[in-house]
């Protein structure tokens, strides 16, 4: 089992944007993908075969205009905002591959947590199901 931490808000996978015309433009997979890379290199992961499980739980910063008693009361809460959590786990899963694992298609269990917190940040933890 390996956790590392990506410090900063969490972004979504980016998607390609189709105009009128049939134009495509895919857009940059952006930093968040390549903080995720490069947090799991530095954590030693090695690409393995067999199942996966990724858990993703992102901490989402509480508005520093909220009062000190809604604050507290909402400290460790679950939230539900955006990015929504498909597009935050895609690219968590997509910047993994290669790094954690060979093909994204090992992922056996994914989870994902969201909640409010002091600063934004990111876990990822990686488990190999056949370690058990």
């Amino acid at each position: 089992m390996t956790t590392f931490t990506i410090p900063g808000p969490a972004r979504g996978k980016a998607r390609p944007v189709v105009f009128r015309n049939r134009h495509a433009v895919s857009p940059d997979p952006g930093w968040f993908q390549y903080n995720v890379r490069k947090a799991a290199q530095e954590a030693g992961l090695t690409p393995k075969d067999g199942p996966v499980c990724v858990t993703v739980s992102v901490t989402k910063m509480i508005s520093q205009s909220t009062s000190k008693k809604r604050r507290a009361s909402m400290l460790g809460r679950r939230c539900a905002t955006i990015p929504d959590a498909a597009n935050v786990e895609a690219a968590v899963h997509d910047a993994l591959e290669g790094i954690a694992y060979q093909n994204d298609r090992q992922i056996a269990e994914s989870h994902f947590h969201r909640h409010w917190g002091e600063q934004d940040q990111t876990v990822v933890t990686v488990f190999y199901l056949e370690e058990v």
